[in-house]
């Protein structure tokens, strides 16, 4: 029985930011640059007496499920998947850079520098006014920021999957390429 297409859209990745409907494996991808749910209460434990943790996992095998807890990320039922850890800096989220160049293409991503690992941050942060002072060598293809290093094109993840949608056949090879690699 097929779903009525309001709700289709929000749960397969069709977006306002004209990115088309993820399937498959790449609905990890969708999920995990939109999901507001991280650093709150796990929503899986949460109604245990006594838990109080905060949701800082994501299961890319079942991201629908939402941000979960370690306790519930090491759970039996999700041995086998692939799970990774979103952290936070200065109230944004971010993923560390070797976890992120495992799923996915990011060199054309600024990276950045927090407590001496290097971080990707999952979508762009706000930016309330025009840096003053040094202008940074580009910007960010999809929302103007300054970037700190030549060569960059995106500030953050979720910016590159916004451009990717220009060139979405070559995305998509290119992340499933990863995908599988990751995976095995």
């Amino acid at each position: 029985q097929q779903q009525p297409a309001a709700a289709a859209s929000d749960q397969d990745g069709g977006d306002a930011d004209g990115l088309p409907p993820l399937t498959g494996q790449l609905l990890w991808l969708y999920h995990l640059t939109t999901t507001k749910g991280f650093f709150k209460p796990c929503e899986h434990c949460s109604k245990q007496e006594g838990r109080d943790v905060s949701a800082t996992y994501f299961d890319l095998q079942d991201p629908v499920s939402g941000p979960m807890c370690h306790q519930c990320a090491s759970s039996s039922e999700r041995d086998g998947h692939k799970i990774v850890q979103v952290r936070r800096s200065t109230y944004h989220e971010v993923l560390k850079m070797n976890e992120a160049q495992a799923l996915l293409d990011v060199t054309d991503v600024q990276p950045y520098v927090i407590n001496a690992a290097k971080v990707l941050f999952l979508r762009p942060r706000p930016q309330p006014r025009p840096p003053k002072g040094i202008v940074m060598p580009s910007r960010c293809l999809v929302d103007g920021r300054q970037l700190m290093d030549n060569g960059t094109l995106y500030c953050s993840i979720r910016c590159g999957i916004k451009q990717c949608a220009l060139h979405w056949l070559w995305c998509v090879s290119l992340l499933r390429h990863r995908w599988s690699t990751a995976c095995r």
